[in-house]
């Protein structure tokens, strides 16, 4: 995350406002950078997911590992979605997958400072 807040991406697709609405006609090295951090914090995520839903299947919590595994695979979708361009300049996954990757966060983290959910 500190990679893609410290190296910014080109403008396009309407972002930031005032910007041109298609897609930028080429890369400049820090879009890459930040293209190659978006990549790897979307793959991080769905790799916490899946140690995550491991984790409460062992500790029979059934409806967390459910909830990681399913939310884990709306990322992936998501993310392979966005990755591949077939949204056509549609930001929708995108948004999506930040939604359901900072609520599964929150939620997960919130579940184990409770005190119900069985530490790591």
């Amino acid at each position: 995350m500190v990679f893609g807040g410290v190296f910014l991406a080109d403008p396009g697709l309407d972002f930031p406002p005032g910007a041109p609405a298609g897609r930028p006609a080429g890369m400049s090295w820090t879009a890459m950078v930040q293209f190659g951090a978006f990549a790897i914090g979307f793959a991080s995520l769905v790799a916490a997911r899946a140690v995550f839903a491991r984790h409460y299947w062992r500790v029979a919590e059934g409806r967390w590992a459910a909830y990681c595994a399913g939310s884990g695979i709306l990322l992936a979708v998501c993310f392979v979605t966005v990755m591949s361009g077939l949204t056509g300049g549609n930001l929708l996954p995108l948004y999506v997958a930040v939604v359901v990757g900072w609520v599964w966060a929150s939620s997960v983290i919130a579940h184990l400072m409770s005190g119900l959910g069985k530490p790591i």
